[in-house]
């Protein structure tokens, strides 16, 4: 077979490996195909071994390369023109977008086009067009894939990370949510993805508005699809019982049967909440990221990935322990420090009265800062008012900095979040899960007025 390819197309061979390069591999298949021998190369193929194992090679991967060691791996440049035979250039660059600023961190996602592309995907594999996948439908969406992101242990990101039904069912609006936000934890993971599933590295990164992916500003709240929210609190605070609570209190969340199993909502990492406007079709994605009380240090230094891409904090803590409240005030000044808007919340609302007395009302009050949310996590109560008070402070971060850290911000001896262009709209409301939960002061119905 390999004297086949190199008698008629030299480049079909690599001389690096001796391998066959894809040229080389489509060339045979239509040789042996014209000559009415379609199983040859393939019984050839597996009497040497060849599984149907299918990974591609870093040659085929190179258009898209993202710096992996910082976030800020996205920046703006041409692509070289091949040589015949080399295989595609590398890339390192995505299309910016008009509010692209020289030297800020960006933050990568699928564009209008890219998102319809995956839509025509998925329906291909819903059989019967209900908008939701079955878990052996989303097995055989990623079949052409080594493995399935939903299931990879490579990517714990993505495990219980968005809401589903108990047999493992997906719906479009999460299905979609999942790739956004893999593309904003691990872009170069979520970009391989999109290539075992069929989408040309070119056309990933076509010019102009052809690209199936945009690079956009992090602090650009009003063009994300995505707002990243690291979840904080001292161990024991109730933190993972918040992230599951989320999932079940997002737009799109299936109904459940048997409560959820420990063990799953232990070692879940984010979870992903569908917001809807309560007149459009508009939607915004609020990705909550739990950073354990072991890992606060690491994952919230001033360089951290995850500081570079958050755009507003959920601190939470149980009323019950006054350690955990001081970890918590701890916890917001970091971010403060980090220019990071947070939000307060106590936990345990079904067991715990948060006392008029406790301390966190005349800290708050002397930070000139919104008063605490509780919620409970076994009730699933004010969960609501929790995912619009996130969208309200990515709308008016100075909210929700504490007033020792305005000062600071107003010299600009600290970078806060930037608000965008349309801040100073009016809030009216977000559709969460069927209920309307009105936030109470200016907020985010920036994240509407673009995509209606």
């Amino acid at each position: 077979m390999k004297a086949t390819i190199a008698e008629t197309l030299p480049h079909g061979l690599d001389n690096a490996t001796g391998g066959i390069t894809l040229q080389g591999f489509l060339f045979i298949q239509v040789h042996f195909i014209q000559r009415g021998k379609v199983e040859l190369p393939w019984t050839v193929l597996r009497a040497f071994g060849y599984s149907d194992t299918l990974v591609l090679s870093a040659q085929m991967l190179a258009p898209i390369a993202f710096d992996s060691g910082t976030w800020a791996g996205i920046k703006a440049t041409k692509q070289a023109a091949p040589t015949p035979g080399d295989g595609p250039k590398p890339l390192k660059a995505l299309p910016a977008g008009p509010n692209a600023t020289p030297g800020a961190q960006y933050v990568c996602q699928l564009s209008e086009r890219g998102e319809a592309a995956l839509r025509h995907l998925f329906s291909l594999y819903d059989k019967n067009s209900d908008g939701v996948l079955t878990a052996a439908e989303l097995d055989a969406l990623f079949e052409t894939a080594p493995d399935s992101p939903f299931n990879s242990p490579a990517l714990p990101e993505l495990y219980h990370a968005v809401p589903a039904s108990d047999v493992g069912d997906v719906a479009w609006p999460d299905f979609l949510g999942a790739m956004h936000l893999l593309l904003l934890l691990k872009p170069a993971a979520a970009v391989k993805y999109l290539v075992y599933l069929g989408m040309e590295p070119g056309s990933l990164l076509s010019a102009g508005t052809d690209s199936l992916l945009e690079a956009v500003p992090a602090d650009d709240t009003a063009a994300r699809r995505v707002l990243l929210v690291p979840v904080v609190g001292a161990s024991g605070a109730g933190k993972s019982a918040t992230l599951s609570a989320v999932l079940k209190t997002s737009a799109s969340a299936p109904a459940r049967g048997a409560a959820e199993d420990g063990a799953r909502r232990a070692s879940r990492r984010n979870a992903l909440a569908l917001l809807k406007a309560p007149d459009s079709d508009a939607s915004l994605y609020v990705a909550l990221a739990k950073v354990d009380a072991a890992e606060a240090a690491e994952l919230l230094a001033p360089d951290a990935p995850l500081v570079a891409r958050a755009t507003v904090g959920l601190v939470v803590f149980d009323p019950s322990a006054v350690a955990s409240f001081e970890a918590a005030v701890a916890h917001q000044e970091r971010l403060a420090e980090h220019g990071m808007p947070s939000l307060m919340v106590a936990t345990r609302a079904d067991t715990v009265r948060l006392d008029p007395a406790h301390p966190v009302h005349a800290y708050l009050a002397s930070q000139d800062l919104p008063d605490a949310i509780q919620v409970s996590a076994t009730a699933g109560t004010n969960f609501e008012t929790l995912l619009g008070g996130l969208t309200q402070l990515a709308a008016s971060p100075e909210l929700g900095l504490p007033a020792s850290h305005r000062a600071a911000a107003a010299k600009g001896k600290i970078a806060v979040r930037s608000p965008g262009a349309a801040a100073a709209l009016g809030w009216g409301a977000v559709v969460v899960g069927g209920v309307v939960a009105a936030a109470a002061a200016t907020a985010a119905a920036m994240f509407w007025r673009r995509r209606r």
